[in-house]
């Protein structure tokens, strides 16, 4: 309340307090108005108004995004914001932990082999549903003269040995290969 701000003895009469109450409400809207367009001037904290996330798409050409939610929109506009060169193994190791760590990944290896000009990146099936963004990003991220390729990890051996002939006979090899618990280790 504005009240507070006025001399003691001003803030005992009524008519100054029936002032601040109705200017505390027009400051407290201007407030929350000038704190929505903050927040829409960074990608990670932008609303889907026309002021927010269609605003980012627009400045960075990004369409088709219709169907997405508002997160997914975030992620593809922050990726964009994120491209800068040159490219170094550690910045493109942060810059995708950073982008899906809020999905739960935090093992992603990656890997280059100079002497082939091979980069390669290894992720768990959890992220394949990302596997069309990570392939841009390498587009903009990696060198020209560097081959690509996104390994996915499905699940391994040792996971479903446990289980008997039996057991895994009911399943398909569709369940055996990407459902159940992976296996969260390179080792």
């Amino acid at each position: 309340m504005l009240i507070k701000y006025l001399p003691e003895n001003m803030q005992r009469i009524k008519e100054f307090s029936y002032i601040m109450k109705t200017q505390s409400d027009e400051i407290n809207y201007i407030s929350a108005a000038i704190g929505k367009i903050l927040n829409n001037s960074f990608a990670a904290y932008a609303d889907e108004s026309e002021v927010g996330l269609y605003r980012w798409e627009k400045i960075f050409g990004i369409t088709g995004m219709s169907g997405k939610t508002a997160e997914e929109r975030r992620r593809e506009i922050i990726c964009r914001l994120s491209d800068f060169l040159p490219y170094t193994h550690n910045a493109l190791e942060a810059v995708i932990l950073s982008l899906y760590k809020p999905m739960g990944v935090t093992n992603v290896r990656i890997s280059a082999n100079y002497d082939k000009y091979i980069l390669s990146i290894l992720f768990f099936l959890e992220m394949e549903p990302y596997y069309h963004e990570i392939e841009r990003l390498l587009e903009r991220w990696a060198p020209a003269n560097l081959l690509t390729e996104i390994i996915i990890i499905y699940r391994r051996h040792r996971a479903l040995k446990k289980e008997t002939h039996k057991q895994l006979g009911v399943r398909t090899h569709r369940y055996l290969k990407k459902e159940g618990n992976v296996e969260r280790s390179f080792t």
